[in-house]
């Protein structure tokens, strides 16, 4: 039995570095797609959405959503439903799923704040700035536009990121290292993935929090959820400040008392209160759905003990419980060189391409 537990981890471990390298080189494919022909669009609000549309649906739906969806189930031969199962879908608890909608508000906040550090220290160290397009908006609020990017930046990388990311990649990686070693490295493909220096840091960071709400929860809809209140937040905001909308000075604001730092000091015990503030709202969150977890699987336990006894099945210890801790903590593949082959070929590309991004937005 264990045999073939182990045989089954490596078959899963190999295919899992197939589908992150194929993920790694369909990003590097779109970025080049996008960039030719791009010259052939204008900088307006059309334009701009149209590029967006076609590097979105074609990374998202096709290399992150349908690639692993299908090369898990067709080289592993699994069934539909143990496909899913593989990848993480599973039921969750509604106010866990509830949880996640401040949890993702909070988090845009704190990446906001990570992501001017990264910034900052990216200039000075390498004199690095990242390029901010313009894009020229309609004088009009532009509610299909706006609507089209929600689900392009929200729904898709929500739904299509965490798919590739916290799917059957946290399922194989568990199966092969501790729980912190797979938080890690979690973290690490995901801000690696995105092959863009001035986003690696915030993304890794953020990974670190999706992948350790992913292995606390037993699911990815909770990480989906996340993932889309944050992206659809940056989105709504950045409409909101361009068109006066509820919200919209937020961060023009955060801006004006970041610049004014030097003359009037007095603003970095407010601007630190506040963003302390997120951080400690974020983990707070946190851990109020890790204690429901816990509470969850205690019930769990206490109804099978229950239903267990009454049908005097076998004889239960209390203490001890009948549901062990899962296969994956008490029995790991260790992953030989040739299993590690596809990973390795994915982080060397995703490295590259990261390096690349910071010596091209130098130059």
């Amino acid at each position: 039995m264990e045999n073939l537990l182990l045989h089954t981890r490596q078959k899963q471990y190999r295919v899992t570095g197939l589908v992150l390298f194929v993920v790694a080189c369909g990003t590097v494919l779109c970025r080049l797609l996008v960039y030719a022909i791009s010259p052939f669009f204008g900088d307006d609000l059309f334009a701009d959405t149209m590029l967006d549309l076609i590097f979105s649906g074609i990374l998202q739906l096709g290399f992150l959503l349908a690639a692993p969806m299908l090369l898990y189930k067709f080289l592993l031969k699994n069934s539909w439903r143990d496909n899913f199962r593989f990848q993480n879908y599973r039921k969750t608890d509604w106010k866990i799923l509830l949880l996640c909608v401040p949890l993702g508000i909070a988090g845009m906040f704190v990446t906001v704040g990570i992501s001017l550090f990264w910034q900052v220290l990216m200039y000075m160290l390498f004199g690095y700035a990242a390029a901010t397009p313009t894009v020229a908006m309609p004088a009009a609020f532009p509610v299909g536009y706006f609507l089209l990017a929600v689900f392009l930046t929200g729904v898709l990388p929500g739904v299509c990121e965490e798919n590739a990311n916290r799917g059957g990649l946290i399922t194989t990686l568990r199966g092969s290292f501790s729980e912190g070693k797979t938080i890690l490295l979690g973290g690490l493909i995901f801000g690696l993935f995105h092959q863009y220096v001035s986003q690696s840091f915030y993304t890794f960071m953020f990974g670190l929090a999706f992948t350790f709400l992913v292995l606390k929860t037993k699911s990815v809809f909770p990480g989906m959820i996340m993932h889309f209140v944050n992206n659809a937040l940056s989105v709504y905001l950045d409409y909101a400040e361009t068109y006066g909308l509820f919200g919209g000075k937020i961060f023009p604001w955060m801006q004006e008392m970041l610049s004014g730092l030097a003359e009037n000091p007095a603003n970095l015990p407010t601007l630190a209160g506040l963003y302390l503030g997120a951080c400690a709202l974020f983990a707070g969150i946190l851990f109020l759905i890790v204690w429901l977890c816990k509470r969850n699987r205690k019930k769990a336990i206490d109804r099978t003990v229950r239903y267990i006894e009454g049908n005097a099945v076998v004889e239960v210890n209390r203490d001890k419980g009948i549901i062990g801790e899962p296969l994956s903590d008490t029995i790991r593949y260790k992953p030989t060189l040739r299993d590690n082959a596809f990973f390795l070929a994915a982080l060397a590309l995703t490295v590259l391409t990261t390096v690349f991004s910071l010596v091209w937005g130098y130059f």
